[in-house]
């Protein structure tokens, strides 16, 4: 368990709220940490502390941009139980990412955000 130290050289996977004011950070080596702080202000420190910016202002699950990664919210962004995953690894196929992304019941949902995301990237949409 981590109290809020951060490791930007790992790529993170998931983001889970894991209890109040607790998140849970999957990472693509497989393990996973545990930090104390809330699923945004976790996100907020590894953007340096800046507010992230949506790339789609008028879709609720617009992907984030942190760096080179995009994170593609769960729910409605201002819902408390919101969590992110990592939109560009889907493409990889990877079994664990999937895996992690089966047992929380969206990994159909995470393929159709990538190909939404591609397709706006293609034609410039964003």
């Amino acid at each position: 368990m981590r109290s809020s130290q951060l490791n930007n050289d790992e790529t993170i996977l998931y983001v889970e709220k894991f209890q109040e004011n607790w998140c849970r950070v999957y990472y693509q080596d497989q393990h996973y940490e545990i930090y104390c702080l809330t699923v945004h202000k976790f996100l907020k420190q590894l953007n340096a502390n800046q507010n992230f910016s949506r790339l789609c202002k008028n879709q609720y699950h617009s992907p984030i941009k942190i760096g080179d990664t995009l994170f593609s919210p769960t729910m409605n962004i201002k819902d408390r139980d919101c969590e992110y995953f990592n939109l560009l690894k889907v493409e990889e196929k990877d079994p664990f990412y999937e895996s992690l992304l089966e047992r929380k019941q969206i990994l159909k949902k995470a393929k159709m955000r990538y190909l939404e995301h591609k397709k706006r990237e293609l034609f410039d949409l964003y």
